[in-house]
């Protein structure tokens, strides 16, 4: 098997995480795994299947991995940048990261090798990617108000 992309680095405070991307056997099939290790527990992923957290033997740090960098993706499948605003894609990114794990935000050598996975990640289409544009919806502008109509309502009660 040859490896095109590998990955693998140990995230203070949680697990350590090897990510293997288009890997090819010599039938010519290609895959990517995710490989998680807490402690002696060892369990490999399909990343094909994205990353999933209802695989059998996962541990707490390793599905906290896994759901954390699935929220990040939703954040940033759902948020667009805005470039007036001054934000950039690697602010969004990191804010995203910091909300999904709080703990291993406090360390930045774990925040760093979390944003090293999420990059990879992206960059193998296993998780998206924030996308240019704008990033609110600008209310509609409010409808005239008729002066003689709002007077007419303020100056009668409500009935109780």
């Amino acid at each position: 098997m040859s490896l095109t992309s590998n990955l693998a680095d140990e995230i203070p405070g949680l697990l350590k995480v090897a990510l293997i991307f288009k890997g090819s056997t010599p039938s010519g099939r290609t895959a990517s795994i995710a490989v998680l290790i807490d402690g002696n527990k060892e369990v490999m992923l399909d990343l094909n299947k994205g990353l999933a957290t209802d695989v059998p033997n996962l541990t707490k740090p390793m599905r906290s991995y896994l759901s954390g960098l699935s929220q990040v993706g939703q954040v940033l499948k759902t948020r667009k940048i805005e470039d007036e605003d001054g934000v950039t894609e690697d602010d969004i990114e990191r804010a995203a990261l910091t909300l999904a794990f709080p703990r291993a935000a406090q360390n930045a050598k774990a925040l760093s090798v979390l944003k090293s996975h999420l990059d990879a990640l992206q960059e193998n289409s296993v998780l998206p990617k924030a996308k240019p544009g704008s990033a609110t919806v600008r209310p509609a502008e409010a409808p005239e108000i008729n002066k003689s109509e709002t007077k007419e309502t303020l100056a009668k009660p409500e009935p109780v």
